[in-house]
């Protein structure tokens, strides 16, 4: 058994809706023995409380920046002129994108205060959770400690990569060990010159043992072979606005359809007009966003999982992975690496033209084919074999482990 780690994960923000899967990284390593604090340069949403409960990530200690922080960073800056003015230049003179130089210099503090609490609290492993702004932190973390030596970690995901920021790169380099969690950015990170024996790709996981608990809830039902569900984030690039035109179509065949919709965000009051205004307000409900449980729930009850996004910054998502375990048969868009994920025909189905016609005549033709119970078996399986949070974490620790020693 690996010896227990100090462990801190930074993070953009904690909890946080969106991230569930931060969440549930850190708790399967508590779960391990490991002792895990979260950092967040953002401060806690206002619903904090209610997140934290939802995903049982109240027993976690974390900190997030605040006002005092700020000011306190502000400080620990002055305190470390050098420092502060070299990171100052350093910025200035790398970074391209005027965007990512004016968030850089603003977020200066918060790197500061977020510095000094990790030299404090001296941990075994620094694992940059977001490998954008998170790195930062470690570059202040790097002239203020200089021999002294504390294993540092990044991932690096399709929204890092898109971001193209120049710290980043510049981290990966002296970073112990870079993660991924798909095949598809490998090629994107080993053209950055990040060492390919540095560099490892770890399927995220889900959360199986949750889910597994979920079959016994009080809500359980038969499975309803006219539910079509959809989780994430309502944003435009998730392609929602499909979903509801093609539940238009299939009524027409099949007027016992039903829509769910779980999620929040900035589309979500055009979204509901949509749906009005194609008269699918008896059959399509908008949820909102969902404790992980009931949302276990509603997958367990539904046939097709709906997924037709459009996101260039897509990587195997975590919502299409729970509704596979769940039995949902998904029916996804050809993402990068989906592929890695959802093996056409056989445990789900891809689609590369994405539009209502699309979506609407793949579902009818596996309702009319009636082959959807295997596929939703074969689903099930795949994730069951390898997306299981628990064994994605202690590839994790392994390579903590390794670079520590």
């Amino acid at each position: 058994m690996t010896e227990a780690m100090k462990i801190i994960y930074v993070t953009m923000q904690w909890p946080c809706a969106s991230e569930t899967f931060c969440s549930r990284d850190v708790l399967a390593l508590r779960e391990m023995g490991h002792a895990v604090n979260v950092l967040a340069l953002k401060p806690s949403p206002a619903n904090a409380g209610y997140l934290l409960k939802s995903q049982k990530s109240d027993s976690v200690p974390f900190c997030a920046t605040s006002f005092w922080g700020y000011i306190e960073g502000i400080l620990s800056a002055l305190i470390h002129p050098s420092d502060f003015l070299r990171f100052i230049v350093e910025v200035l003179r790398e970074e391209k994108s005027f965007s990512h130089k004016k968030s850089l210099l603003l977020l200066i503090p918060t790197f500061f205060w977020a510095a000094k609490k990790i030299i404090y609290q001296n941990p075994d492993i620094i694992h940059l959770f977001w490998g954008h702004y998170p790195c930062g932190v470690a570059e202040i973390i790097k002239y203020r400690l200089g021999k002294r030596k504390i294993v540092l970690t990044q991932f690096l995901g399709a929204y890092d990569l898109n971001m193209s920021l120049s710290l980043s790169k510049k981290v990966s380099k002296y970073a112990d060990a870079v993660f991924t969690h798909a095949e598809a950015n490998v090629q994107s990170l080993l053209d950055m010159s990040i060492p390919e024996n540095k560099l490892h790709v770890v399927h995220r996981g889900i959360d199986i043992q949750s889910m597994d608990g979920a079959l016994f809830g009080q809500f359980r039902q038969q499975r309803d072979p006219y539910r079509l569900i959809f989780v994430g984030r309502l944003v435009k690039e998730k392609g929602v606005a499909y979903i509801l035109q093609a539940t238009k179509i299939i009524k027409q065949i099949y007027p016992s359809i039903n829509l769910e919709i779980i999620g929040d965000g900035p589309e979500m009051g055009r979204l509901q007009s949509l749906a009005k205004g194609l008269n699918l307000s008896d059959c399509v409900s908008f949820r909102g966003y969902l404790p992980p449980l009931e949302v276990y729930h509603s997958l367990y009850n539904s046939s097709f999982f709906v997924f037709p996004s459009t996101s260039g910054g897509e990587r195997l998502p975590n919502s299409v992975k729970e509704a596979m375990y769940a039995g949902v048969v998904p029916i996804v868009s050809r993402t990068n690496g989906i592929s890695e994920l959802v093996k056409d025909g056989h445990d789900g189905f891809i689609f590369g033209e994405i539009s209502s016609e699309a979506i609407s005549r793949l579902v009818l033709q596996v309702m009319r084919e009636g082959e959807w119970e295997e596929i939703s078996k074969n689903a099930r399986k795949t994730i069951a074999e390898n997306f299981d949070v628990n064994v994605s974490m202690e590839q994790y620790v392994k390579i903590w482990s390794v670079n520590a020693s």
